[in-house]
């Protein structure tokens, strides 16, 4: 019969059996907390061809309905005024549009898109064909998204005027850097439409529309 460990034997084992977890949480890093507020921008139409018509499409990632009561979005300049996007609820996949000017943008696209912020930028900024930044922002200043884009490569050079879009590639890409970002397949884009793939617990939907035409 085996004899029973000695209790110094024992406590060297418990203390190995610590100083293993603590290695073990030291290298894993401190736990990430899970976004709840992932407001993502996915297209940007800032140089249209012919017709000045600019938007900038949000896309909810999150797992929850964000009030965006107190929420705004500003280009490159705070001293701009702020778009505010008061008087919405968006629920988890849904998207919205904030337009420079409402009848340009229903001169272009009819009643097809209708998921747009009632408050628009236009007369107050717009978005410079040269580069310029897209950002938003939730109560308290605080900063939830933001692209800094460019119309030279990396940044996709056909958005430049030449009629499609800047739409974003996936959701798991840095969306402030060029190569993250595709031309539209067509001429105006495809506001108020999402088909990208969205990462989630470590693995990737496929295609996702995200067909939210009509605010609720």
């Amino acid at each position: 019969m085996r004899n029973p460990p000695s209790r110094r034997a024992c406590h060297r084992q418990r203390n190995s059996l610590v100083f293993l977890v603590l290695a073990l949480l030291i290298q894993a890093g401190p736990p990430v907390p899970a976004a709840t507020d992932e407001l993502v921008i996915t297209e940007i139409m800032y140089d249209s061809r012919s017709v000045d018509v600019e938007w900038i499409e949000f896309y909810n990632r999150s797992g929850t309905n964000l009030d965006l009561a107190g929420w705004y979005v500003l280009d490159e300049e705070d001293t701009h005024q702020k778009l505010l996007l008061d008087g919405v609820q968006l629920a988890p996949g849904e998207v919205l549009l904030v337009i420079e000017f409402e009848s340009a943008f229903v001169a272009q696209y009819g009643d097809t898109v209708t998921n747009y912020h009632p408050n628009t930028f236009g007369g107050s900024w717009g978005l410079n064909n040269d580069g310029d930044a897209c950002r938003i922002f939730k109560p308290g200043d605080v900063l939830v998204d933001e692209v800094w884009y460019g119309n030279v490569a990396p940044w996709p050079t056909a958005a430049a005027g030449q009629g499609p879009s800047l739409q974003l590639i996936s959701m798991g890409l840095d969306n402030n850097a060029g190569e993250s970002w595709q031309a539209s397949p067509g001429d105006w884009g495809t506001p108020g439409e999402v088909e990208v793939s969205v990462p989630t617990a470590g693995s990737t939907w496929g295609a996702v529309k995200a067909l939210y035409r009509s605010r609720e």
